[in-house]
């Protein structure tokens, strides 16, 4: 008869295929969500320096094209970053999404091998006991007496 603990294996190893898979796609989600907010981070200091160069330029004279085509750059930017919030915004809902299905698959693989883990335990403590039970039902041992 095979054992509990050895036909629960294949059952295990699987599990732990798809945790590491999970694993997998939540550690890609958080550095895509970095990259993101990363970039994020890129325009809207851009955005600041731009801002800045136009008051620095606006204080010694601007043309009113001048003045037009800067407002119009930075109402691009605020356009960009609009769409790169929202790319974050997709990117963290994917990264909780990847991080829940991990720990769906965390806690599925360990209640597998803890399963595992108590049948092994069990099938040791009945092969003692097989064990014990055969050393009880030899027969004893014909004494030697001593020559007197």
């Amino acid at each position: 008869m095979v054992e509990q603990s050895k036909r629960m294996q294949p059952v295990s190893r699987i599990a732990d295929q798809r945790e590491r898979k999970a694993a997998q796609a939540f550690g890609d989600a958080r550095q895509a969500a970095s990259h993101q907010e990363q970039r994020l981070n890129e325009l809207r200091s851009y955005r600041q320096e731009y801002v800045e160069r136009f008051e620095a330029q606006g204080r010694s004279g601007l043309s009113g094209a001048q003045v037009r085509d800067y407002q119009r750059f930075i109402d691009q930017l605020d356009r960009a970053i609009a769409q790169q919030e929202d790319a974050l915004r997709k990117a963290r809902e994917s990264l909780q999404g990847s991080k829940q299905e991990w720990l769906n698959k965390n806690t599925k693989a360990t209640a597998i091998r803890n399963v595992v883990g108590r049948f092994r335990r069990n099938e040791a403590h009945q092969g003692e006991r097989a064990e014990q039970k055969e050393v009880d039902n030899r027969p004893p041992r014909p004494q030697v007496l001593a020559a007197e």
